[in-house]
């Protein structure tokens, strides 16, 4: 004799079955370590980081971190300025809020000579006081994409391997600081 899913109640195994699968994805070691206060939300403010931007929102299931960033003034000033820069980061933090990260960004910049994509990779230090508000340093290699072209130098909106002397760039690095908050999600 054949059991069918009619007869065992069709529809309480499916949602038995399904609420199964949730139970074991949630008690899986990604998510056993999480305790309170370690995924959060955080608003930044800095002066040229190639990670956290001028103004950055971020979402962050320690060790991890993703956000949205508007790297230069030129987003906020319109057409005042003759470029704007915005776009995505990541970073991996190795000793939970506070202490060292690596980091990578990737910005879409619209410059005097078109679109250029710039990749930013390097490593920051963050360091939280009073539970919520927190101050960073970042050090990034950037490389500008554009035109079927790599570039090393960007400056002004439009990019380079020469710097301002005709010296070539063969390596550049783009450092920022500032402060941000974080806002206890759960």
């Amino acid at each position: 004799m054949a059991m069918t899913a009619d007869k065992w109640g069709g529809g309480n195994m499916k949602s038995l079955f399904i609420a199964i699968i949730f139970l074991l994805f949630l008690s899986t070691p990604a998510f056993s370590d999480i305790g309170v206060g370690d995924v959060g939300a955080e608003i930044d403010l800095g002066y040229s980081s190639p990670n956290k931007g001028l103004l950055g929102v971020r979402i962050s299931p320690v060790p991890w971190s993703f956000g949205v960033i508007l790297g230069s003034v030129g987003v906020l000033l319109g057409s005042v300025a003759n470029y704007s820069d915005f776009g995505l980061a990541y970073s991996y933090h190795f000793t939970s809020r506070t202490g060292f990260y690596a980091f990578q960004s990737h910005h879409y910049l619209n410059s005097k000579v078109g679109n250029i994509w710039e990749i930013n990779s390097g490593g920051g230090y963050q360091d939280v006081w009073l539970k919520h508000w927190l101050g960073y340093v970042e050090l990034g290699i950037p490389l500008y994409i554009g035109g079927y072209r790599v570039f090393r130098h960007y400056r002004g909106g439009i990019p380079s391997n020469r710097l301002k002397n005709g010296d070539l760039a063969l390596i550049e690095f783009r450092a920022g600081f500032g402060i941000g908050y974080w806002f206890d999600l759960f």
